[in-house]
């Protein structure tokens, strides 16, 4: 299964780009840039330098994070942060959330204002993780590895119990996720198809 690239702990929010410009607005991106809702792409207008023409998707993408930056005056921007400008008159507040974690799709269906919190909540659990499953640590015994469960949530850390079995712990972390987020819940069984648990 092809994993999407990891989404930075910090949020793209976080970035050292500028965030609100006062002399970027509406009416000047929708002079240089078309936008495509049903694509994400954003399509040049004008032409703004030596190696760009007119009808080009604008933007690249070189990121180790994966999301997509374009220039707007010689500055490097968000390209999804351009485009809820573009869109909607202003930039998001107080942050911008890619819904399925893709942070290169930039469909208008894939863009959402949320909190820092809620941002943080649709996380992919890193690649490197040592973790069976989210929210899931492995306890060492001599004889048989136990597994305990928690979840962090409104700068608390709730424990959920202790299993003999990973998938057991990984759906009680999932019943606790979707009591505490919501729609932003990123459970490890999002069509609850673990199997059977012993």
């Amino acid at each position: 299964m092809n994993q999407m690239p990891k989404k930075s702990c910090r949020g793209s929010e976080h970035s050292s780009l500028p965030m609100n410009d006062p002399l970027i607005d509406q009416e000047y991106l929708l002079s240089i840039f078309d936008y495509n809702p049903d694509t994400g792409d954003l399509i040049r207008k004008v032409r703004t330098g030596p190696n760009s023409k007119v009808g080009d998707k604008a933007g690249f993408q070189d990121r180790k994070d994966g999301y997509v930056e374009v220039k707007v005056r010689g500055r490097r921007y968000l390209a999804h942060r351009v485009i809820w400008m573009m869109v909607h008159g202003r930039w998001p507040y107080p942050q911008l959330d890619h819904i399925d974690r893709n942070p290169s799709n930039n469909k208008l269906s894939n863009l959402r204002e949320v909190t820092k919190m809620q941002n943080m909540c649709n996380r992919g659990r890193p690649m490197n993780s040592a973790r069976p499953y989210r929210g899931v640590d492995v306890i060492q015994c001599k004889l048989k590895n136990r597994y305990s469960a928690k979840i962090n949530a409104m700068k608390r850390s709730y424990y959920l119990g202790t299993f003999d079995c990973p998938i057991a712990a990984a759906k009680a972390y999932d019943r606790a996720a979707k009591e505490k987020f919501g729609d932003f819940a990123q459970p490890n069984f999002p069509d609850d198809q673990a199997g059977e648990v012993a």
